[in-house]
């Protein structure tokens, strides 16, 4: 506790996942963020600045945001997080069920599939 390590790129960033609490999403502007619904499919909660995407999890309640560059309200939203295991659930829960309906093989693989037949006939 108290202490920041940086890891460096990572090929199988799964078990990090799976020991986090929550993610820390710093990006100035992400339009489709998926780290966040990776992070949720092993129980990690979501904070980040309210651009992009971001704002998009927060809206379904999928994420918690912070205005941008307020590191200290966003400093704020990770300690809310760190304190209330109900709400990283919550939140964990409503990123892996946006997933599930928008962005799993299910969903996209049909439509890549229409995609690509359209595009061959």
């Amino acid at each position: 506790a108290g202490e920041l390590a940086w890891l460096g790129e990572r090929a199988d960033v799964a078990p990090l996942f799976a020991a986090a609490q929550v993610l820390l999403m710093t990006s100035r502007e992400d339009p489709q963020p998926l780290v966040p619904l990776e992070a949720a499919m092993y129980g990690a909660a979501t904070a980040g600045f309210a651009v992009g995407g971001i704002g998009d999890l927060a809206a379904d309640g999928a994420a918690l945001t912070a205005p941008y560059p307020d590191t200290a309200a966003l400093a704020e939203l990770v300690t809310r997080l760190l304190d209330d295991e109900g709400l990283r659930a919550d939140l964990s829960a409503a990123a892996e069920r946006r997933r599930r309906e928008h962005h799993s093989l299910e969903v996209t693989g049909e439509r890549f599939l229409a995609e690509v037949g359209s595009l061959l006939e």
